[in-house]
């Protein structure tokens, strides 16, 4: 006897093997228990999710000698002959050969005949997709009224493609991708039961290669065991199959974490000398940093992560040295450098480059912690750059008192200078490091504003008012009482007291200013004997004439 593939040998017979569909497999149960059989039923989903063999079933239940039935029996007459494919009364058509009207046509013709043996006839048509627009029309009245002993079953991978009016007349079960944990489980009974040795982290490889597809799995698993035999080691799967090894995945990330580039280029190495796909490699690491992501936001991932619990704690310890920052800024960084490597004749100098660029990523300060600071600038409780800012009063007591000890200042540039020189310094720029830093405050708050007050410059800022100077009258004109309303009130709550604003041209300024020099009476030269009694005697002058 020729050899059976375990995907057909495995193929699932009653509703309860058909793994990962529980919502419906209940619902056709269901419907046979209560007499409420449609009769045309839509099956859509991946490829290898049982659509097919949940329309066998499906079919087997009608037409069981103990049914209708929600658990066929496998061993009467029909449930046999449908298994086999050879029932006369259960047709499973090609929909991508039978696209023409002329088939459509001749399936008309033959449902008006009832079944031969069993109680329906049914219909399984895959990817019924392929047909054609006029066989899809033909279609349409022999769907909404078919006779009674007829049950179309339709199964696709696109139903975008079917036409809203099938659509309509079907009901529609959606099959889902199985998860990777219990394709492992099936396929560990499958092995199991055919003798074969083969550890969990090579069930789950293959569980993971499969992509949710059962039937894929079984087709996998039966390769590997044709290149390794009835022992498999983990080493069989990963070289047979062609895929990354988590390790290498795992220390990948670990020397990002440890901002460790020349490990880095060594793993690039270790890729190229395992002869793994580098665009696959790019796939698994973006799939890697997506779990630890996960794994960060949610504490209990559950179905989200399909990976052995074992796994599943060594992402864990990697993420926990990660931010959730980083993690979405290293997404990033990976997704570019994929795209780099579409177009990239060098792919393995784009990944080392790609990896690089991510192990050398400078920490990211958390937001919460940037807010905190912000707050803490607007209450004057800490500087620009998380310092403490110097009080004016505790620069003046410090001018004033000559014994105090010399001390370090931390000044706007993050320089530590001399007592004195620190001192100078504040008193000399910290008005227009006010002014900076007010600017930065208004162009988070309201940038239209803030682009206008940054053609002025700070003329003068005491403790009551602050003059802004503009060279050009057209940036003055463009400042409107509004505007000098909302900086009175944004100045105001930023130094914490209450400011007046006063908006002017700088050349005006100027004129002022020389205008009360030239207002000032010139003071004539005093003789040296004046200056000289003036000192002697501590004395001042109060009038002062000509003889």
């Amino acid at each position: 006897m020729s050899y059976l593939v375990l995907a057909r040998k495995w193929r699932p017979q009653v509703f309860e093997d058909v793994v990962g569909q529980e919502h419906v497999a209940r619902t056709l149960q269901n419907a046979i228990k209560s007499g409420r059989v449609a009769h045309a039923y839509l099956f859509t989903g991946a490829r290898g999710v049982g659509k097919t063999s949940a329309a066998r079933i499906f079919a087997k239940a009608l037409n069981c000698i103990t049914g209708p039935t929600p658990v066929p029996c496998n061993t009467c007459e029909s449930c046999k002959e449908i298994s086999s494919g050879s029932s006369m009364d259960v047709f499973e058509i090609d929909g991508a050969s039978n696209t023409g009207v002329d088939d459509v046509r001749e399936l008309r013709e033959n449902i008006k005949f009832p079944p031969i043996k069993g109680r329906y006839r049914v219909y399984i048509i895959d990817e019924v997709h392929m047909l054609s627009t006029n066989a899809f029309n033909a279609l349409l009245k022999t769907l909404e009224e078919p006779p009674p002993h007829v049950v179309f079953v339709f199964a696709t991978t696109e139903p975008q493609k079917i036409p809203v009016t099938i659509l309509s007349r079907c009901q529609e079960f959606d099959f889902k991708r199985i998860p990777t944990l219990l394709i492992q489980e099936r396929l560990r009974s499958i092995a199991e039961s055919e003798g074969i040795k083969i550890s969990d982290k090579g069930l789950h490889i293959i569980a993971r290669e499969a992509d949710g597809g059962m039937r894929d799995a079984q087709s996998i698993l039966d390769q590997v065991i044709s290149f390794a035999g009835e022992e498999v080691s983990d080493e069989d799967v990963t070289k047979i199959l062609g895929v990354i090894d988590r390790e290498v995945l795992k220390d990948t990330i670990d020397n990002i974490l440890k901002r460790n580039p020349a490990g880095c280029i060594e793993l690039v190495e270790k890729v190229y000398d395992y002869g793994y796909d580098v665009r696959l490699f790019y796939k698994n690491l973006l799939e890697y940093l997506r779990n630890l992501t996960v794994l960060k936001v949610i504490n209990e991932p559950g179905q989200l992560i399909d990976l052995p619990e074992g796994e599943v704690a060594e992402l864990k310890r990697l993420s926990d040295g990660f931010s959730q920052e980083e993690l979405q800024q290293l997404f990033v960084i990976l997704s570019r450098g994929e795209d780099e490597l579409k177009r990239s004749s060098s792919p393995r100098l784009s990944l080392e480059m790609t990896l690089v660029r991510m192990a050398t990523l400078r920490p990211l300060v958390p937001i919460a912690e940037l807010i905190e600071r912000v707050k803490g600038l607007e209450e004057g409780k800490v500087g620009a750059y998380g310092n403490t800012p110097v009080q004016k009063s505790e620069v003046r007591s410090q001018k004033a008192d000559p014994n105090l000890e010399r001390e370090q200042l931390p000044s706007h540039k993050e320089e530590v200078v001399e007592k004195e020189e620190a001192v100078s310094h504040i008193e000399m720029e910290e008005p227009e490091e006010t002014w900076k830093g007010f600017l930065r405050f208004v162009q988070k708050k309201r940038p239209p504003l803030a682009s206008k007050l940054e053609h002025g410059k700070l003329i003068e800022l005491n403790e009551s008012e602050i003059k802004i100077g503009f060279t050009k009258t057209i940036y003055l004109d463009m400042i409107s009482k509004e505007d000098i309303k909302a900086v009175e009130e944004m100045l105001s709550g930023y130094l914490s007291r209450n400011v007046r604003v006063t908006a002017i041209p700088v050349v005006q300024e100027n004129k002022v200013r020389e205008a009360v020099k030239r207002e000032q009476p010139r003071q004539p030269p005093r003789q040296p004997i004046i200056e000289e009694a003036l000192k002697v005697f501590g004395g001042r002058i109060v009038e002062e004439g000509r003889a």
